[in-house]
């Protein structure tokens, strides 16, 4: 396998919550750092559900306050998805309905790729 994606946050060193997986073996690596690293159950099966929803473009596995909390822990630096292309750098994001509509939508977890020396922001939150 090649080198991996880096960002400049970690200076090209893989950070300790940066999880790697690959596309075709990512369920039993999952449960892999269940047993070796002591990830929550619930937590892994919220990841085997995430990595499956990317991979096929649903929507993500619900955000339950209880799983925010274990994925800011244990995810702080993201995803590590390598299929037969390359190594893909992801960051775990959560939408969140606004205000009422919370009874009609509910919150879920997304991979967002991300680049290298910089980040994604929305139209309006750019200055010119």
């Amino acid at each position: 396998m090649k080198e991996p994606l880096v960002t400049t946050q970690n200076q090209g060193k893989i950070s300790p919550t940066l999880i790697r997986l690959t596309t075709t073996n990512y369920w039993q690596q999952l449960e892999g750092l269940r047993a070796t690293q002591g990830v929550p159950v619930t937590l892994v099966d919220c990841l085997k559900g995430l990595v499956a929803s990317h991979l096929h473009a649903t929507i993500g596995p619900e955000a339950t306050s209880r799983l925010i909390e274990q994925a800011k822990h244990y995810l702080k630096d993201g995803i590590l998805l390598s299929d037969s292309v390359g190594d893909w750098l992801y960051d775990v994001m959560v939408f969140v309905p606004n205000g009422e509509e919370k009874t009609a939508t509910r919150s879920f977890f997304r991979l967002i790729r991300k680049w290298p020396g910089g980040q994604l922001k929305y139209l309006e939150d750019i200055e010119q």
